[in-house]
């Protein structure tokens, strides 16, 4: 019997010391591991980052209409990315977002802000029922639409004149055609604010034409050094536009003439109508509390107050965006911006306009979800179809974009009543938290 007792204890022993040195063996293991991949990401620059951590949860699922309207999250692919060699001058990066027919106001982007870095998500949606692999057509757009991206990249890398350009395509597979054409431009947004590495950061549309006087301005450094001290403060950039019965070509000459001159110059194009506030005859209370007359007559900055569906562009600090980054729930083009600037003054940010920079808004071609919702359908395309296709729908005939127009007006409902009762918290999905809560330099 003690024999027995002794032979129990004895192999109770060597399990246990087996145990330990399979566990020191499983640390030793995970040490390496962690080495190699600690190896792995020294060699990767900033945006190879950005799109590894972006990647690791992505679902390759097809979207679709029915998950969007139950604002289940989009998930993209980070197909390809570009990093300029050329490193910023100033603490300011501008981000935006493209799809492939915009790409031209992104290159021209890039050359109004030399010296500055500009980070662009380029959007490409590919359609087909399933997403595990990608069919044969669709592999072939990727392919041409990177060779497109890549010969824009070696231009603008080519000149010494021109951006810090981080660039990404994002592909997202949508078994909808009509879910296709509307962009998810906040879960873009997102994506470009990922590669961000400046204090000071800059969200502008793509279609939008920044004035020359800016980079006098990001030359200063007191200046500078202002902004990044008003850590609550978001520096508002006026926006306009050319007027509507101006010619494209007079509309073109409108903008060059605008970004080129001083404000004297902007008064004297306001005065004779070739320029008037952005977005002025659709949704004036975007921009109306920014007083663009008093604007014209400033010369020191000078405080706005944040009234509902106020949307300005303007430069804050990149914690202002990461504390509220945009709510993926939104596509298309309905108070997606609106939202996002509200849950800035949630925070208790500032608005103060900058007298001596402003942007102009280029004419270019309306998406197709922007040509139905002004109007100007006249020349149908396949998009535009797609989203004009009738549907039953809990009861009611109704299309595709009036489902995404209501959408969007109930997603922003909701987020107004959770900010107005102190609970708000965007949803921006699982590949963005996870970005943000593993790139070193957030």
């Amino acid at each position: 019997m003690r024999k027995h007792i002794i032979a129990c204890t004895i192999s109770e022993e060597k399990k246990a010391i087996y145990n330990v040195i399979k566990l020191l063996s499983l640390l030793f293991l995970c040490r390496i591991a962690a080495s190699e991949i600690t190896q792995a990401a020294a060699q990767l620059n900033d945006v190879e980052l950005v799109q590894r951590c972006f990647n690791a949860l992505y679902n390759s699922t097809p979207t679709t209409f029915g998950s969007f309207m139950i604002s289940s999250p989009v998930s993209l692919n980070i197909s390809q990315v570009w990093r300029s060699a050329k490193e910023s001058s100033f603490p300011l990066t501008v981000f935006s977002t493209a799809t492939m027919d915009r790409v031209h106001h992104l290159e021209s982007l890039c050359h109004m802000l030399p010296g500055s870095a500009v980070s662009a998500a380029v959007y490409l949606p590919l359609v087909q029922p399933h997403g595990a692999f990608l069919l044969p057509r669709n592999e072939a757009v990727v392919q041409e639409t990177q060779a497109k991206l890549q010969e824009v990249f070696n231009r603008l890398e080519g000149s010494s004149d021109t951006c810090s350009l981080r660039l990404l395509l994002l592909t997202e597979v949508s078994a909808d055609r009509a879910l296709a054409s509307l962009v998810p431009i906040n879960a873009l947004r997102n994506a470009a604010l990922l590669a961000i590495r400046t204090p000071l950061a800059a969200m502008i549309d793509v279609d939008l034409a920044i004035s020359d006087s800016l980079k006098s301005i990001l030359s200063d450094p007191n200046r500078v050094q202002a902004m990044q001290q008003a850590a609550t403060s978001f520096w508002v950039l006026p926006a306009w536009e050319s007027e509507s019965h101006l010619t494209q070509q007079d509309a073109q000459n409108t903008v060059l003439s605008a970004i080129k001159g001083d404000k004297q110059r902007l008064g004297m194009l306001w005065q004779s109508r070739h320029l008037r506030m952005f977005s002025e005859d659709i949704f004036p209370q975007g921009h109306n509390v920014t007083d663009y007359r008093r604007w014209l007559s400033a010369g020191q900055p000078y405080s706005v107050r944040y009234a509902r569906g106020y949307e300005p562009w303007g430069i804050t600090r990149r914690e202002r965006h990461l504390m509220m980054p945009y709510d993926i729930r939104f596509r298309g083009c309905f108070r997606d911006k609106v939202t996002q600037v509200a849950s800035l003054a949630y925070i208790n940010t500032s608005f103060a306009a900058v007298p001596d920079a402003w942007l102009v808004h280029q004419p270019h071609k309306l998406s197709a979800a922007a040509s139905i919702a002004v109007g100007r359908t006249r020349t149908q395309g396949s998009r535009v179809e797609a989203l004009q296709q009738v549907v039953f729908y809990r009861g009611i005939n109704t299309t595709k974009f009036m489902l995404h127009k209501a959408h969007s007006l109930v997603t922003s409902d909701d987020a107004l009543g959770a900010m107005a009762a102190g609970r708000y918290h965007p949803i921006v999905g699982a590949q963005f938290k996870n970005c943000r809560d593993s790139l070193p330099w957030f």
